[in-house]
């Protein structure tokens, strides 16, 4: 179902959506916020309410590893 998409462009979503309606499958979108795949992202992620429990549960221990 993911293959041939052209991860990392704007195009992401509507080619998944395509993609979801050959297959006949159905689906639900939670609401858009925005990317999460840089540690800024992560702790942005965190302020929002009701992560609180999250951030402490589960980002507390987590090393990230800068990449070029």
């Amino acid at each position: 179902m993911f293959e041939n998409i052209d991860w990392g462009s704007e195009q992401v979503m509507a080619q998944t959506r395509e993609r979801l309606t050959e297959l006949g499958l159905r689906w639900a979108e939670p609401a858009t916020l925005w990317d999460v795949d840089r540690p800024e992202d992560l702790a942005r992620l965190a302020t929002l309410e009701g992560c609180s429990e999250w951030r402490e549960t589960r980002c507390g221990d987590l090393r990230f590893e800068a990449r070029p």
